[in-house]
């Protein structure tokens, strides 16, 4: 609900300022901005990159416990790289809230 009703005024704000947004494969209007991520060094600058696109293969390994396998998934993936980033930079990261599922 939270990340759907700030997408939403954000596209109002958009709207209302009369802002494009640039870059290619760039999200269109209405769409969910937690989708994607703009690309801003490296050789997809200038990219908007669907999280997915970082999804690494996976495969459960032999022999695994149901309740140590981890799968990927659009919100681990976008946590992951966040974290790496301000990490990386020398920022604190606080979480909160329960773990698992």
């Amino acid at each position: 609900k939270g990340r759907k009703a700030f997408s939403n005024a954000l596209w109002e704000e958009l709207k209302a300022g009369g802002v494009e947004v640039g870059g290619e494969n760039a999200p269109t209007a209405g769409a969910f901005w937690y989708d994607k991520v703009f690309e801003i060094s490296g050789e997809r600058e200038g990219q908007w990159t669907p999280w997915m696109d970082y999804a690494p293969k996976y495969q459960v390994p032999a022999r695994s416990e149901y309740q140590n396998i981890v799968v990927p998934t659009v919100d681990s993936i976008r946590l992951t790289c966040t974290f790496s980033t301000l990490l990386l930079k020398d920022k604190h990261v606080i979480v909160a809230g329960n773990t698992g599922t």
